[in-house]
């Protein structure tokens, strides 16, 4: 994606992935949602991410931040 135009298709295709790759690489929890969406005027995209802990009592826990030029910067 790092090359690809900002776009709905592409932000849709972040989405899914990080949905369905997030659990593989961090099994102990489980991805409640994932919002992404495209900013092409700023040449990024805005992503949230709700997980729930199960660990922990099904605790969840959300973060956003915006994806540009390969770097995720938390807000």
């Amino acid at each position: 994606f790092l090359f690809d135009n900002i776009s709905r298709e592409s932000a849709d295709i972040i989405g899914k992935t990080i949905y369905e790759e997030l659990p593989i690489y961090e099994p102990r929890i489980t991805v409640d949602s994932v919002t992404v969406i495209a900013r092409p005027d700023d040449n990024e995209y805005e992503i949230s991410i709700t997980i729930i802990i199960p660990s922990l009592d099904n605790k969840a826990a959300s973060t956003t931040g915006i994806l540009t030029e390969g770097i995720f910067n938390y807000i």
